[in-house]
C-alpha cells in the first residue's frame, strides 16, 4: 500500500514536471524564433536590392536577384510578417 501511494505521487509529479516543461519549451521556441527572423529578413532584402540595382541592365544578373528572392521566399513561407515585410521592401527596391 505505501508502495502504491508512493509510484502515484511520483507519477503525479512527474505529469507536473512535463506539463511546466512543455510551457516553457514552447516559449523559448517562440521567443527564439522571433527573435532571429526580423533582422535577418532586413539583411537579406537589402541584398537582394543591391543585386537588383547592380544588375538593372544585365539580363543575366537579374536571373541571379530572382533566384535570391525566391530563396528568400522560400525560406520565410512559414512566417506571414516576414513575407509582409519582403513585400514591402520589394516594392520600394
Amino acid at each position: 500500500m505505501l508502495i502504491g501511494n508512493f509510484v502515484t505521487e511520483l507519477t503525479f509529479y512527474h505529469r507536473k514536471a512535463l506539463s511546466e516543461m512543455r510551457i516553457v519549451s514552447f516559449f523559448l521556441l517562440s521567443l527564439f524564433i522571433f527573435s532571429c527572423s526580423s533582422g535577418t529578413v532586413e539583411e537579406e532584402m537589402q541584398e537582394y536590392c543591391s543585386c537588383l540595382r547592380k544588375n538593372l541592365h544585365n539580363p543575366e544578373g537579374r536571373d541571379e536577384c530572382l533566384e535570391l528572392m525566391e530563396a528568400i521566399l522560400d525560406k520565410y513561407s512559414y512566417d506571414p510578417d516576414a513575407l509582409k515585410e519582403i513585400m514591402e521592401v520589394a516594392e520600394n527596391c
